[in-house]
């Protein structure tokens, strides 16, 4: 299904580790794809120290603008 659609901008939702297939999919589409499409990345975790790849997505998101993200921690903010 993915790549039927490679050509559009993607929104990935994902929580905690599981969005550990998610990191391929944005560096493939970021920053080796021919076509650079935007990606925006939902990524939610229950408390601090749950945030395992916090730095690598934000750190993404600082060298790029196809890619955005928005991270949500639900013992902060509630759900």
């Amino acid at each position: 299904h993915y790549f039927e659609h490679a050509d559009k901008e993607a929104v990935l939702i994902g929580g905690g580790i599981g969005i550990t297939p998610f990191l391929s999919i944005i560096k493939n589409r970021v920053f080796r794809s021919d076509e650079k499409k935007r990606v925006y990345l939902f990524y939610t975790y229950d408390k601090e120290g749950e945030d395992y790849y916090r730095d690598e997505v934000e750190n993404i998101d600082a060298d790029t603008d196809q890619f955005h993200s928005i991270l949500h921690c639900t013992e902060k903010k509630g759900y």
